[in-house]
């Protein structure tokens, strides 16, 4: 485990958690899912179509949204994961820093907070750490996650008279189609599909922290010699991670 904890953590700089890090995390975190949601969104919408009109395959569903809804059919939905993804961001990331934090402080590092990108005192556990934080920060994330996922597949499947077989039609937006939603099912029906989203998330976002923090440290000799190298560095881990934690 030694030699491998030195591989994984070339560093052994005590470091605090310091307020730039987290406004840089929180940042460049909303940015990403901004540009995910909408470069991914027509997919998703044809996706999510797919899985609701069972008589219909995936090539006729997208070209029946081009043909009745426009280009606009593809962003059905996309207003309120916008809206709420810097939220999001804040919260999952928020958590996890104060989370792994406190883990840290109960393994004996005072006030430390081991991450790759950071630096830090090398443990056993590091992993398992890390792990566990992204874990703690994707249940709580959920809290939010959950009603903006339930608003979005309902306008997502909102296709007018035209086309299409769901009956919940007439949102005219995510305000409305929540207010609707609590109205009639209460917060219990913002909340349908949670245990799915726990199993989920919850394992997942731990792994995702994971794959990101290691790769970031293999990568922290090269990210630390210019700025170029340091944003390469940040791609490979995000892209990495976020392959290595794909389940939607």
């Amino acid at each position: 485990m030694g030699d491998y904890n030195r591989l994984v953590h070339p560093t052994e700089i005590q470091t605090l958690i310091s307020p730039s890090s987290l406004i840089w995390l929180n940042t460049t975190g909303a940015l990403a899912n901004y540009a995910t949601e909408a470069v991914g969104h027509p997919a998703d919408t044809v996706k999510i179509r797919h899985q609701t009109f069972r008589d219909s395959g995936t090539l006729k569903i997208a070209y029946q949204t081009l043909k009745h809804e426009g280009v606009r059919g593809f962003y059905r939905g996309l207003g309120f994961p916008l809206l709420t993804a810097g939220a999001l961001n804040s919260l999952f990331f928020g958590v996890y820093g104060n989370c792994l934090s406190h883990i840290q402080r109960l393994r004996g590092y005072e006030n430390t907070r081991r991450t790759s990108s950071e630096g830090g005192v090398c443990n056993k556990h590091w992993h398992l750490d890390v792990w566990l934080a992204g874990s703690v920060a994707g249940f709580v994330q959920l809290s939010l996650a959950c009603p903006v996922d339930l608003v979005k597949i309902k306008l997502q499947t909102q296709t007018g008279k035209t086309w299409g077989s769901n009956p919940e039609l007439g949102f005219r937006g995510p305000l409305e189609c929540l207010s609707s939603t609590y109205r009639n099912n209460g917060v219990r029906g913002l909340y349908r599909g949670l245990p799915v989203m726990m199993w989920r998330d919850i394992p997942t976002f731990g792994l995702y922290m994971v794959v990101y923090e290691t790769t970031q440290s293999l990568f922290k000799p090269i990210s630390n010699q210019n700025t170029e190298s340091h944003v390469v560095s940040q791609l490979i881990a995000g892209g990495g991670a976020g392959r290595g934690a794909f389940v939607k």
